[in-house]
C-alpha cells in the first residue's frame, strides 16, 4: 500500500429531511476508488450527482451513511476517516489534509494575512517564516499588499475566495481536496490558482478536485471519477 494514499470503499451518503418526516434523500451510493500518491483524481457528474458531498465526506464535514475512507499517511497506520475520533480529524486537517471549499466563511476581526499565517503555524512552522510565506502566497494570488491587514469580511467575492485558496495552498499537505476553486475568479486569477495546484502535485501532493470547467478538469486529472448519484460512480483513465 506504499503507493496508495486513499482507498474509498462502498461509500454512501444519505440526508434525512427532518421537516419532511425524516425523508431520506440519496446524495450518492456505493462509490469506490483508490488514489495513488501524487495522483490527481478529477470528479465529474451532473448537478446533484453527489460531487461536493463526496469531497465533504472525505474531509469529514459530512458524516457518511456507510462505507470506509481509508487514509494511508506517509508515516503511521491506516486511518478510517469515516469513523475515527473527531480529534484525529482535526489534527489531520491541520497537518496532512487540505481543503478548498466553494465558499469562504470570513473569520470576524482576523486579517487575511493572519488567516493564512495561522494555517502554517498549525503545521509547526515558526511565526516569521509562516508570515513571510503567507505574504508571498497572498501576493501570488493577486491580493494587494494594502489589504494584508484588512478583514476578508469586507472583501469582494473573488478576493474572499483567493484568501480561502491561499490558506489551503500555502501548506505542504499530503492530500488536497478542492471544490470548484476557480468558479468565482476571473481568468488571470484562475490561471494562477491552477498553476499553484499543479505545482503542489508535481511536489507529490495527491489531489481530488471538482472543476466547473471541463477543459480545466481534463487538463489536470490523471483519472476521472464520474458521479451518478444512486447509481454509484465509474472511473476511467484520462487521456490528456
Amino acid at each position: 500500500m506504499k503507493d496508495i494514499i486513499l482507498e474509498v470503499r462502498n461509500l454512501s451518503k444519505n440526508f434525512n429531511l427532518h421537516l419532511l418526516g425524516d425523508k431520506a434523500v440519496v446524495a450518492f451510493q456505493n462509490v469506490s476508488f483508490t488514489l495513488k500518491r501524487g495522483e490527481f483524481l478529477g470528479i465529474a457528474g451532473k448537478s446533484g450527482s453527489g460531487k461536493s458531498s463526496l469531497i465533504k465526506c472525505i474531509y469529514r464535514t459530512y458524516l457518511t451513511t456507510y462505507g470506509e475512507i481509508i487514509y494511508y499517511p506517509d508515516n503511521g497506520n491506516p486511518i478510517d476517516l469515516a469513523s475515527c475520533p473527531d480529534e484525529e480529524i482535526i489534527d489531520l486537517r491541520r497537518r496532512k489534509i487540505g481543503y478548498v471549499s466553494q465558499f469562504f466563511g470570513a473569520i470576524p476581526r482576523v486579517s487575511c494575512e493572519d488567516i493564512v499565517t495561522q494555517a502554517l503555524i498549525q503545521q509547526g512552522v515558526n511565526k516569521d517564516e509562516a508570515r513571510n510565506s503567507a505574504q508571498n502566497m497572498l501576493s501570488r494570488l493577486l491580493i494587494p499588499k494594502k489589504l494584508f491587514d484588512a478583514y476578508p469580511s469586507t472583501f469582494s467575492g473573488g478576493e474572499k475566495q483567493r484568501v480561502n485558496i491561499a490558506q489551503a495552498l500555502v501548506k505542504e499537505t499530503e492530500l488536497l481536496l478542492i471544490d470548484e476553486p476557480t468558479a468565482s475568479l476571473d481568468k488571470p486569477a484562475g490561471d494562477i490558482v491552477l498553476e499553484e495546484i499543479f505545482r503542489l502535485k508535481k511536489r507529490g501532493t495527491s489531489v481530488i478536485g471538482i472543476f466547473h470547467d471541463d477543459k480545466e478538469l481534463r487538463g489536470f486529472a490523471d483519472k476521472i471519477l464520474v458521479m451518478e448519484g444512486e447509481k454509484g460512480a465509474r472511473i476511467y483513465e484520462n487521456d490528456k
